[in-house]
């Protein structure tokens, strides 16, 4: 899918996530393999996870954890992964910020 940080904040921009997401139906290995890559891609960039998460690709990805197919597991763990990641540390980012505004 994109390898810079700019394509894939790009392509979240563009509405790419749901379409893309959408193949994670799929009955094809292949396409699911290809779509969880391309997914796993996307989350490494920490604006993507939101949109991620908004497009419902949790519960899909929750799905092929239970695949008979080692790689689309890794791929759905590892995108599960990066969403939690970068989750956490926008809560942990707000939360300081929320602090810091209680000290006014």
């Amino acid at each position: 899918c994109c390898s810079t940080g700019t394509a894939q904040s790009t392509f979240a921009q563009l509405n790419g996530v749901a379409p893309l997401a959408a193949f994670l139906r799929s009955p094809q290995l292949e396409v699911l393999r290809a779509t969880a890559g391309a997914l796993n891609q996307l989350a490494q960039h920490a604006g993507n996870s939101e949109v991620l998460y908004t497009a419902g690709v949790v519960p899909l990805l929750i799905e092929l954890l239970s695949s008979h197919d080692a790689s689309l597991q890794d791929q759905a763990a590892g995108t599960l992964e990066s969403i939690r990641r970068h989750y956490l540390l926008a809560t942990r980012l707000k939360k300081g910020i929320d602090d810091d505004n209680d000290d006014s």
